[in-house]
């Protein structure tokens, strides 16, 4: 789920992004999703981006 979610982003895919990101909130929760954008995802952004 990770690296699609990753490879969503680095295509620049807001839509596939969007699904994936649905998709993963369906299986694993609120909780796990949650844990793994502040884990992983979080600190691909800039500081502006992550504000």
């Amino acid at each position: 789920m990770l690296t699609e979610l990753l490879l969503a982003l680095r295509d620049n895919n807001p839509d596939g992004f969007k699904h994936l990101l649905k998709l993963g909130l369906q299986e694993l929760g609120l909780d796990v999703v949650d844990e793994l954008t502040r884990d992983f995802l979080v600190p691909l952004l800039s500081e502006t981006e992550a504000d």
